[in-house]
């Protein structure tokens, strides 16, 4: 604090607010004129006001909040609104208001909704055009875009998908590989008569959180009349003849 400036008491500050409350007020009563109004308004606006460029910290603004709070609890700080209620008139002329500015109008309008088919299940969804501006808006769901990734990530076939393709080629059945099933799960392989094979990892599929999440599509798929067929990476590398017999309905 600079030298020769006191900070004023609390207690003294509260005292001289009272002091100048209601009736107590050398202005209680009194109105100034329109044209007094503009001038006030006039001359603190923009750069003129003695507060223009200041912001309040965090710390202040909550201390305000606080202190607002205790004196509404307190009944010592009442809302100027409280009990009353807007006229005919005025409700009409904000309805009249709000319309104005309405969609297009709306100063803060941004394009408005699109809606697009989900990329993985087709699904239809609402983006926001800003949405779609940023190359956002594809996919209906977080589920959907994750399907996505994994189908597009640049990598090779394992030991164990290769197994299952060689032995699928090799009794001539036709396949397609890496299909996602309606933004339920990318599916290793898809026979006709919605077959699924899944080559599944020793390692990845072993653990608890994979192993429910397995559970979980083969349920969503078995709903939607797919018949799932999952093979450990063990059972492949065993016999990729075998795990193709069991699919096909054939005796070891």
């Amino acid at each position: 604090m600079p030298k020769g400036v006191s900070k004023t008491p609390k207690e003294t500050s509260w005292k001289r607010s009272e002091a100048q409350r209601g009736e107590k007020n050398h202005r209680f009563g009194k109105h100034h004129s329109e044209e007094e109004k503009q001038n006030l308004s006039e001359s603190l606006k923009g750069e003129k006001s003695p507060h223009f460029g200041n912001r309040f910290s965090a710390e202040h603004r909550k201390k305000i909040s606080e202190t607002r709070k205790r004196l509404f609890i307190e009944k010592k700080l009442i809302p100027p609104n409280l009990g009353k209620t807007f006229s005919e008139e005025l409700k009409n002329k904000l309805r009249k208001n709000h319309a104005d500015f309405k969609g297009e109008k709306h100063p803060r309008w941004k394009g408005g909704e699109i809606r697009i088919n989900c990329k993985i299940c087709g699904k239809e969804k609402t983006f926001p055009v800003s949405t779609i501006k940023k190359g956002q808006g594809k996919f209906c769901s977080q589920k959907c875009f994750s399907i996505w990734n994994i189908k597009h990530m640049k990598k090779k076939d394992t030991s164990i998908e290769l197994a299952v393709e060689n032995e699928l080629k090799r009794r001539g059945i036709p396949y397609l590989k890496q299909v996602p099933i309606k933004g339920i799960a990318l599916v290793d392989f898809l026979l006709p008569n919605k077959i699924i094979i899944q080559a599944d990892g020793d390692y990845w599929h072993s653990r608890k959180k994979n192993k429910g999440k397995d559970i979980s599509q083969d349920t969503e798929l078995y709903f939607k009349n797919y018949k799932v067929f999952r093979f450990t990476e063990t059972e492949i590398n065993k016999s990729a003849k075998k795990c193709i017999n069991k699919v096909m309905n054939i005796g070891n």
